[in-house]
Protein backbone atom coordinates (compact mmCIF):
# COMPACT_ATOMS: atom_id res chain seq x y z
CA UNK A 1 0.00 0.00 0.00
CA UNK A 2 2.68 2.32 0.66
CA UNK A 3 4.10 1.78 -2.36
CA UNK A 4 1.78 2.35 -4.31
CA UNK A 5 1.44 5.74 -2.42
CA UNK A 6 4.89 6.51 -3.24
CA UNK A 7 4.70 5.37 -6.86
CA UNK A 8 7.41 2.62 -5.92
CA UNK A 9 5.90 -0.15 -7.11
CA UNK A 10 8.68 -2.52 -8.85
CA UNK A 11 7.57 -3.89 -12.35
CA UNK A 12 10.26 -6.11 -13.64
CA UNK A 13 11.54 -5.67 -17.48
CA UNK A 14 8.09 -3.19 -18.24
CA UNK A 15 8.67 -0.11 -19.98
CA UNK A 16 8.20 2.88 -18.81
CA UNK A 17 4.49 2.89 -20.51
CA UNK A 18 3.80 -0.15 -19.38
CA UNK A 19 4.83 0.30 -15.57
CA UNK A 20 2.74 3.79 -15.59
CA UNK A 21 -0.22 1.93 -16.96
CA UNK A 22 -0.01 -0.36 -14.57
CA UNK A 23 0.89 1.78 -11.71
CA UNK A 24 -2.87 3.74 -12.86
CA UNK A 25 -4.39 0.16 -12.59
CA UNK A 26 -3.04 -0.23 -9.21
CA UNK A 27 -4.00 3.07 -7.96
CA UNK A 28 -7.73 2.71 -9.31
CA UNK A 29 -8.06 -0.29 -7.09
CA UNK A 30 -6.07 0.46 -3.91
CA UNK A 31 -8.19 4.27 -3.83
CA UNK A 32 -11.73 1.86 -4.71
CA UNK A 33 -10.81 -0.56 -1.95
CA UNK A 34 -10.01 2.91 0.44
CA UNK A 35 -13.32 3.98 -0.92
CA UNK A 36 -15.08 1.04 -0.33
CA UNK A 37 -13.75 0.65 3.29
CA UNK A 38 -14.65 4.03 4.01
CA UNK A 39 -18.33 3.55 3.16
CA UNK A 40 -18.11 0.43 5.41
CA UNK A 41 -17.12 1.50 8.54
CA UNK A 42 -19.44 4.91 8.16
CA UNK A 43 -22.04 3.01 7.80
CA UNK A 44 -20.80 0.99 11.10
CA UNK A 45 -20.80 3.97 12.72
CA UNK A 46 -24.10 4.88 11.85
CA UNK A 47 -25.77 1.06 12.97
CA UNK A 48 -23.80 1.15 16.36
CA UNK A 49 -25.36 4.84 17.58
CA UNK A 50 -29.01 3.54 16.24
CA UNK A 51 -28.64 0.04 18.05
CA UNK A 52 -27.33 1.22 21.20
CA UNK A 53 -27.91 4.73 21.06
CA UNK A 54 -26.14 7.96 20.26
CA UNK A 55 -22.47 9.22 21.37
CA UNK A 56 -22.42 12.50 19.57
CA UNK A 57 -20.90 10.95 16.46
CA UNK A 58 -22.40 12.69 13.07
CA UNK A 59 -21.04 10.53 10.38
CA UNK A 60 -22.40 11.64 7.24
CA UNK A 61 -23.69 8.95 4.89
CA UNK A 62 -26.01 8.49 2.15
CA UNK A 63 -29.80 8.96 2.49
CA UNK A 64 -29.55 5.01 1.24
CA UNK A 65 -27.55 3.72 3.47
CA UNK A 66 -29.27 5.51 6.26
CA UNK A 67 -32.38 4.49 4.90
CA UNK A 68 -31.47 1.25 5.58
CA UNK A 69 -30.40 0.98 8.68
CA UNK A 70 -33.62 2.71 10.16
CA UNK A 71 -35.66 0.29 8.46
CA UNK A 72 -33.73 -2.76 10.44
CA UNK A 73 -36.40 -1.16 12.94
CA UNK A 74 -36.09 0.07 16.58
CA UNK A 75 -33.55 -0.74 18.62
CA UNK A 76 -33.88 -3.71 21.30
CA UNK A 77 -31.67 -1.88 23.94
CA UNK A 78 -32.78 0.40 26.33
CA UNK A 79 -30.37 4.12 25.99
CA UNK A 80 -27.71 3.67 27.69
CA UNK A 81 -28.06 -0.48 27.80
CA UNK A 82 -24.47 -0.98 26.37
CA UNK A 83 -21.42 1.95 26.32
CA UNK A 84 -20.76 2.24 22.50
CA UNK A 85 -18.45 4.79 22.52
CA UNK A 86 -15.33 2.58 22.01
CA UNK A 87 -17.06 0.88 19.36
CA UNK A 88 -17.89 4.12 17.65
CA UNK A 89 -14.28 5.71 18.35
CA UNK A 90 -12.51 2.98 17.06
CA UNK A 91 -14.69 2.75 13.84
CA UNK A 92 -13.87 7.17 13.41
CA UNK A 93 -10.09 6.21 14.26
CA UNK A 94 -10.16 3.36 11.26
CA UNK A 95 -12.29 5.92 9.10
CA UNK A 96 -9.22 8.78 9.49
CA UNK A 97 -6.27 6.02 9.10
CA UNK A 98 -8.02 5.28 5.73
CA UNK A 99 -8.53 9.04 4.83
CA UNK A 100 -5.24 9.68 5.54
CA UNK A 101 -3.68 6.72 3.33
CA UNK A 102 -5.98 8.15 0.38
CA UNK A 103 -4.33 11.73 0.82
CA UNK A 104 -1.32 9.90 0.41
CA UNK A 105 -2.33 8.61 -3.22
CA UNK A 106 -4.57 11.94 -3.92
CA UNK A 107 -1.86 14.46 -3.73
CA UNK A 108 -3.99 16.91 -6.13
CA UNK A 109 -6.74 16.77 -3.83
CA UNK A 110 -7.56 17.75 -0.10
CA UNK A 111 -10.15 16.80 0.79
CA UNK A 112 -9.09 13.21 1.89
CA UNK A 113 -6.31 15.28 4.37
CA UNK A 114 -9.13 17.31 5.85
CA UNK A 115 -11.64 14.14 6.22
CA UNK A 116 -8.85 12.51 8.17
CA UNK A 117 -8.14 15.23 10.40
CA UNK A 118 -11.81 15.35 11.03
CA UNK A 119 -12.93 12.05 11.70
CA UNK A 120 -9.98 12.44 13.99
CA UNK A 121 -10.79 14.94 16.21
CA UNK A 122 -14.64 13.27 15.85
CA UNK A 123 -13.20 10.35 17.59
CA UNK A 124 -11.47 12.63 20.20
CA UNK A 125 -14.87 14.05 21.15
CA UNK A 126 -16.38 10.67 21.63
CA UNK A 127 -13.74 9.44 24.13
CA UNK A 128 -11.23 12.51 25.34
CA UNK A 129 -9.71 10.59 27.43
CA UNK A 130 -8.06 7.99 24.65
CA UNK A 131 -4.89 9.11 23.06
CA UNK A 132 -4.89 7.04 19.76
CA UNK A 133 -6.98 10.07 17.93
CA UNK A 134 -4.36 12.25 19.53
CA UNK A 135 -1.21 10.80 18.02
CA UNK A 136 -2.75 10.50 14.45
CA UNK A 137 -3.86 14.15 14.43
CA UNK A 138 0.18 14.71 15.40
CA UNK A 139 1.08 12.58 12.34
CA UNK A 140 -1.01 14.68 9.87
CA UNK A 141 0.18 18.09 11.90
CA UNK A 142 3.88 15.90 10.70
CA UNK A 143 3.14 15.47 7.24
CA UNK A 144 1.98 19.14 6.33
CA UNK A 145 5.48 20.33 8.07
CA UNK A 146 4.26 21.37 11.56
CA UNK A 147 6.31 20.17 14.17
CA UNK A 148 5.06 22.39 17.23
CA UNK A 149 1.28 21.45 16.02
CA UNK A 150 2.82 17.82 16.43
CA UNK A 151 4.39 18.05 19.30
CA UNK A 152 0.98 19.47 20.88
CA UNK A 153 -0.92 16.93 19.90
CA UNK A 154 1.67 13.94 20.88
CA UNK A 155 1.81 15.17 24.21
CA UNK A 156 -2.10 15.18 24.51
CA UNK A 157 -1.51 11.46 23.17
CA UNK A 158 0.68 10.95 26.64
CA UNK A 159 -1.35 13.30 29.04
CA UNK A 160 -4.95 11.97 28.60
CA UNK A 161 -5.92 9.96 31.29
CA UNK A 162 -7.93 6.77 31.14
CA UNK A 163 -5.98 5.58 27.97
CA UNK A 164 -2.55 7.32 26.68
CA UNK A 165 -1.36 6.48 23.55
CA UNK A 166 2.31 5.14 24.59
CA UNK A 167 3.66 5.23 20.95
CA UNK A 168 3.63 8.40 21.10
CA UNK A 169 6.31 8.77 23.18
CA UNK A 170 8.44 6.90 20.49
CA UNK A 171 7.24 9.27 17.87
CA UNK A 172 8.29 12.39 19.78
CA UNK A 173 12.19 11.40 19.86
CA UNK A 174 12.03 11.07 16.50
CA UNK A 175 10.39 14.35 15.92
CA UNK A 176 12.79 16.20 18.25
CA UNK A 177 16.20 14.19 16.75
CA UNK A 178 15.17 15.79 13.07
CA UNK A 179 14.40 19.20 14.68
CA UNK A 180 18.04 19.31 16.17
CA UNK A 181 19.51 19.76 12.66
CA UNK A 182 16.40 22.52 11.61
CA UNK A 183 17.65 24.42 14.75
CA UNK A 184 21.36 24.09 14.40
CA UNK A 185 20.81 25.06 10.38
CA UNK A 186 18.34 28.24 12.13
CA UNK A 187 20.91 29.31 14.05
CA UNK A 188 21.03 32.44 17.31
CA UNK A 189 18.64 35.10 16.96
CA UNK A 190 20.19 37.60 14.99
CA UNK A 191 18.99 41.69 15.01
CA UNK A 192 15.49 42.98 15.94
CA UNK A 193 13.34 42.22 13.13
CA UNK A 194 9.93 39.77 13.43
CA UNK A 195 10.68 36.05 12.94
CA UNK A 196 8.15 33.91 11.80
CA UNK A 197 5.89 31.38 12.72
CA UNK A 198 8.21 28.90 11.95
CA UNK A 199 10.72 30.10 12.96
CA UNK A 200 9.39 30.36 16.30
CA UNK A 201 8.14 26.53 16.14
CA UNK A 202 11.71 25.33 15.43
CA UNK A 203 13.07 26.77 18.57
CA UNK A 204 10.50 25.96 20.88
CA UNK A 205 10.24 22.36 19.48
CA UNK A 206 14.37 22.38 20.27
CA UNK A 207 12.82 23.68 24.08
CA UNK A 208 10.46 21.10 24.47
CA UNK A 209 12.71 18.20 23.06
CA UNK A 210 15.57 19.48 25.90
CA UNK A 211 12.99 19.43 28.77
CA UNK A 212 11.44 15.90 27.22
CA UNK A 213 14.65 13.76 27.18
CA UNK A 214 16.71 16.51 29.47
CA UNK A 215 19.91 15.49 27.41
CA UNK A 216 22.53 18.25 26.46
CA UNK A 217 20.67 20.46 29.19
CA UNK A 218 24.12 22.28 29.40
CA UNK A 219 22.15 24.49 26.06
CA UNK A 220 19.24 24.86 27.75
CA UNK A 221 19.62 28.84 28.60
CA UNK A 222 20.59 29.38 25.29
CA UNK A 223 18.03 27.71 24.07
CA UNK A 224 15.28 29.13 26.16
CA UNK A 225 16.82 32.50 25.61
CA UNK A 226 16.22 32.28 21.89
CA UNK A 227 12.71 30.52 22.27
CA UNK A 228 11.59 33.70 24.56
CA UNK A 229 13.35 36.34 22.79
CA UNK A 230 11.91 35.36 19.41
CA UNK A 231 8.12 34.81 20.85
CA UNK A 232 8.51 38.47 22.14
CA UNK A 233 9.56 39.70 18.63
CA UNK A 234 6.01 37.95 17.60
CA UNK A 235 3.51 38.91 19.84
CA UNK A 236 4.40 42.40 19.56
CA UNK A 237 3.92 42.53 15.60
CA UNK A 238 0.47 44.08 15.30
CA UNK A 239 -0.13 42.11 12.15
CA UNK A 240 0.53 38.65 13.87
CA UNK A 241 -1.78 39.61 16.73
CA UNK A 242 -4.82 40.51 14.60
CA UNK A 243 -4.26 37.12 12.81
CA UNK A 244 -4.63 35.17 16.16
CA UNK A 245 -8.52 37.07 16.85
CA UNK A 246 -9.02 34.68 13.18
CA UNK A 247 -6.95 31.85 13.86
CA UNK A 248 -9.07 28.48 14.33
CA UNK A 249 -8.58 26.63 17.85
CA UNK A 250 -6.08 24.30 16.60
CA UNK A 251 -3.67 26.71 15.00
CA UNK A 252 -3.56 28.98 17.60
CA UNK A 253 0.32 29.19 19.11
CA UNK A 254 0.17 30.53 21.80
CA UNK A 255 -2.76 27.47 23.21
CA UNK A 256 -0.15 25.25 21.93
CA UNK A 257 2.95 26.56 23.43
CA UNK A 258 0.92 26.69 26.51
CA UNK A 259 0.15 22.91 26.47
CA UNK A 260 3.39 22.14 25.61
CA UNK A 261 4.66 23.52 29.21
CA UNK A 262 2.21 21.53 30.81
CA UNK A 263 3.86 18.02 30.49
CA UNK A 264 7.41 19.06 31.45
CA UNK A 265 6.44 21.07 34.21
CA UNK A 266 3.89 18.23 35.61
CA UNK A 267 6.69 15.30 35.19
CA UNK A 268 9.58 16.96 36.96
CA UNK A 269 7.00 18.19 39.62
CA UNK A 270 4.97 15.12 40.74
CA UNK A 271 6.07 11.80 40.99
CA UNK A 272 5.37 9.40 37.79
CA UNK A 273 4.20 5.82 38.70
CA UNK A 274 5.10 3.13 36.48
CA UNK A 275 3.29 2.50 33.30
CA UNK A 276 1.32 5.41 33.68
CA UNK A 277 1.10 8.91 31.24
CA UNK A 278 3.40 10.99 33.04
CA UNK A 279 5.97 8.40 33.31
CA UNK A 280 5.62 7.94 29.71
CA UNK A 281 6.21 11.59 29.01
CA UNK A 282 9.28 12.00 31.47
CA UNK A 283 11.81 11.12 29.47
CA UNK A 284 14.68 8.99 30.07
Amino acid sequence: AQQVAQGQVPLAGATQEEAAQQLSKLTSAYTKFLTDAVQQYKRLAVRLQHVYGPVGADVEVEAAVLAEVQAAGPTPYPPGAHDARPAVHRCLVYLGDLCRYHAQVSKASKAPHYAAVSYYRLAASVLPSYGNPYNQLAVMAYYANDELRAVYYYYRALGVAASPFLTAKDNLLLLYERNRAKYAALGPRRGTGVPSVADVGVRYVRLAGLLFDRINLETLGEVRGCALGDLTALLGDPAFLASLRTAPPDNHLPLHLAAIALLPAHTLAVPAAPGSAAAAGAGT
